[in-house]
């Protein structure tokens, strides 16, 4: 009973957080990436048809803007470095020597 009621919870923990759109564990919604054309009884067939075939946006989740925090309440963040091109890198000389043993058996083996 008790694991019954355990999955329960969890059930209804994610419909909840579905219906509020947000999700703390990163989870695309489908209303943030999907914009579905409303059809009002009134609205006349070439104005559906523009409608559908207007360019819209990429399929890609909107950005949402978050709530400014102050830099105190913050205890822990990472720092994502994506390093494109580099030129005279320091490195450390144990991996600079296997380089260069590296490149002295492949030199060998040509020879």
């Amino acid at each position: 009973m008790r694991r019954k009621a355990e999955i329960l919870d969890k059930i209804n923990k994610r419909r909840k957080i579905s219906k509020q759109g947000t999700a703390t564990n990163k989870q695309v919604h489908y209303q943030t990436v999907v914009d579905e054309v409303r059809v009002d009884p009134d609205m006349g067939l070439l104005e559906l048809i523009m409608r559908l075939f207007r360019s819209g946006r990429k399929l890609k989740p909107l950005v949402r803007k978050r709530q400014a925090q102050a830099v105190d309440s913050i205890s822990e963040a990472k720092l994502l470095v994506h390093i494109i091109r580099a030129t005279d890198v320091p490195i450390r000389q144990a991996d600079y020597d296997q380089i260069e043993d590296h490149h002295r058996q492949g030199e060998n083996k040509k020879g």
